[in-house]
């Protein structure tokens, strides 16, 4: 009896080791940058490390059990975007890339086709039109989304914003998928040296005097972005802006920075539609600084009073 006792400590022992290995290799499995899925004219490049903000969700989740919900109520409107559900492969990092001397609102990223079928599907149902490109690309446009697709063997590049770009957008696929011309690999060593949730690279431009790199990490019930920038010196002027540990947001801009600069001019429009607003109403007053602060979000509740009557004309009170 007491042999039976002791296999079975064991096997058990045995079944919680294997099982905690196997939710650790789930957890932090060996990641891998592909780099083949940037050009190498990218400018900025903006990566999300997909594992590292599910385990965060996972985590968070676990840690608030008021949250589990069991139910199958509503679960078609809470139900997660998922790579799989549009037949593409889940990458270990998505990564998206902007091309020199283009519109700031376009930008690239490419993924892996996993199911043929199923990504058919996606496109035929979100309206995309297909059609035979030349160096034997299929592309996809849906004018609606502005959303421009151009598919090589088993790896499609994303292009948004393209109304007037798809020629551009031709282009890049050519740079990666036929010349390959990919971003340098040593680079993004460099890039994801520190693990974070999102990292976001800078080459030096008019504003830096070398690549820039900003770290975006999640924690409890807060988002902490790290980064360095090399300005140049004709922008270190020193401003100094109110930081509230107690607000939900603080954000500050040094408007001096953005005067009488190209860039800005090219895409008036564009950065417009971003923030929406036009920015021209406020640079004509030619401002030095800005500061924004949100110190809490206050939800509102309304109260509906109605009333119903029973078989008997007795008043019932419903709230809402």
């Amino acid at each position: 009896m007491k042999r039976i006792k002791k296999l079975s400590l064991k096997i058990a022992i045995l079944l919680i080791i294997l099982g905690s290995m196997a939710i650790f290799y789930w957890l932090y499995p060996p990641k891998k940058f592909d780099n083949k899925k940037v050009s190498q004219n990218a400018d900025v490049v903006a990566i999300l490390d997909i594992k590292n903000i599910r385990n965060y969700f996972i985590y968070s989740y676990l840690k608030n059990p008021s949250q589990w919900d069991f139910g199958t109520k509503n679960s078609e409107n809470k139900k997660r975007f998922e790579f799989s559900d549009y037949g593409l492969e889940t990458p270990d990092y998505l990564t998206f890339f902007h091309v020199q001397n283009l519109p700031l609102n376009q930008w690239f990223f490419v993924a892996n086709i996993e199911n043929e079928i199923l990504f058919e599907d996606a496109l035929i149902k979100s309206q995309f039109i297909k059609t035979k490109g030349h160096n034997s690309f299929i592309t996809y446009f849906s004018k609606t989304a502005g959303v421009y697709i151009i598919r090589n063997a088993n790896q499609i590049l994303f292009c948004s914003s393209v109304i007037d770009h798809q020629q551009t957008c031709i282009e890049i696929a050519e740079d990666l998928f036929l010349k390959k011309n990919y971003f340098d690999s040593k680079k993004t060593e460099r890039i994801l040296k520190n693990q974070n949730a999102i990292t976001i690279w800078f080459q030096k431009n008019n504003f830096l005097n070398e690549d820039g790199i900003i770290n975006i990490s999640l924690k409890d019930h807060e988002i902490v972005a790290e980064g360095k920038l090399n300005l140049k010196p004709n922008y270190r002027k020193p401003f100094k802006f109110n930081q509230d540990s107690n607000a939900l947001l603080s954000l500050g801009f040094n408007f001096e920075m953005f005067n009488n600069q190209e860039i800005i001019k090219r895409n008036t429009s564009q950065i417009n539609k971003v923030i929406g607003f036009n920015l021209d109403s406020i640079l004509v007053h030619r401002p030095t600084q800005i500061e924004l602060v949100l110190q809490n979000i206050i939800e509102k509740k309304d109260t509906a009073i109605t009333y119903d009557y029973d078989d008997d004309f007795n008043p019932i009170k419903k709230v809402v």
